[in-house]
């Protein structure tokens, strides 16, 4: 339950980060907020004919990374297919696969490190952000992704709120860490009360 609360929190907090993301469609900026199975697929497409769409999708975006397997968004769109069928482990190679052609790309960091804690892959969730303020220790988005995940996933609020200073070094004021502070005080004074 308490991974159930903090993932919530994180998901919609890392709402935060993807609405400041330069990055085009769903895929880039982490998962679907709304129920879409397939970018550019017609919702009236039902049944046989959406599952046909759908294969030859998938097989189109295999020959693009057969073709090139540094592009990045045939990668993260596999990733993402594959994650709304609940094909994780199928997700996870093709978003590592993203990674791996773009190691330093960290609005796609933040993104596969949605995906991967919606996946319960909470290690590499913690080592992604870590890696990302190694990259580049002023990007506020990774401090924010990192300060989540702490908080998310050890419950420790120190290290989240020495990666917040950090936040607030880069963008002093910061309206979205404010909000984020008092939902997590919310969700500290509500867990107390259940206790």
């Amino acid at each position: 339950m308490a991974f159930g609360v903090a993932g919530i929190l994180f998901g919609l907090i890392l709402g935060f980060i993807t609405a400041f993301q330069m990055y085009a469609p769903h895929v880039r900026g982490g998962p679907p907020r709304a129920a879409d199975p397939l970018p550019g697929v017609q919702e009236e497409l039902t049944g046989d004919s959406l599952m046909e769409k759908i294969q030859d999708r998938i097989e189109h975006l295999k020959q693009h990374v057969i073709e090139d397997p540094t592009r990045i968004d045939p990668l993260m769109e596999l990733g993402d297919i594959y994650f709304q069928a609940f094909k994780f482990e199928d997700a996870a190679g093709y978003f590592r696969m993203a990674l791996k052609a773009t190691p330093r790309d960290l609005e796609l960091r933040t993104a596969v490190g949605e995906y991967f804690l919606r996946m319960e892959l909470t290690d590499e969730v913690r080592d992604l952000f870590h890696e990302s303020v190694v990259i580049d220790p002023d990007h506020w988005q990774s401090w924010l992704a990192l300060g989540l995940a702490a908080f998310a996933l050890d419950h420790d609020r120190k290290a989240a709120e020495d990666a917040f200073a950090q936040v607030d070094r880069i963008r002093p004021g910061l309206p979205q860490l404010q909000e984020i502070r008092k939902k997590m005080a919310e969700m500290e004074e509500s867990a107390g009360e259940g206790a």
